[in-house]
């Protein structure tokens, strides 16, 4: 079996609501967990950012999938590697609304969370986003 990850930021085309991304988030645990998906789902100021892991076939189906919803706009692949394992092993799909619950984050890490991540240049971040994904793998949800 051999792991993948791929990690992307995206911004939405129309505003959800709470009621609607929880809907989208248990489509997507449903969904991964008939897959085997782990990951974690950001979400701040209309923009998403996503980690999804698990097998490589199924993982880049389901990129493909996203990158192709009407829902998402600007979608920028910023990680796309093999692992060796999970870091949301636990978790179909965790997830963190940035919004109404900042994340303790790393003071080195501060201006990225605050920074508005539809205009990011995300190919001069890449450590960044690496440590900033990373401060979420004991994330729960």
């Amino acid at each position: 079996m051999s792991l993948f990850r791929i990690a992307y930021f995206s911004g939405e085309t129309v505003r959800f609501t709470r009621v609607e991304l929880e809907q989208l988030l248990k489509q997507s645990r449903d969904h991964n967990a008939r897959v085997g998906i782990t990951g974690i789902l950001l979400y701040k100021d209309g923009n998403f950012s996503q980690v999804i892991e698990g097998e490589e076939i199924p993982v880049r189906e389901l990129f493909e999938k996203i990158r192709h919803d009407p829902r998402h706009r600007r979608v920028i692949p910023v990680i796309e590697e093999p692992i060796d394992q999970r870091d949301f092993a636990d978790w179909t799909m965790s997830f963190r609304d940035l919004d109404e619950d900042p994340a303790t984050i790393a003071p080195d890490l501060q201006w990225f969370l605050h920074s508005p991540w539809a205009h990011l240049d995300f190919s001069q971040h890449s450590e960044t986003i690496r440590g900033f994904l990373r401060a979420f793998t004991s994330a729960t949800a």
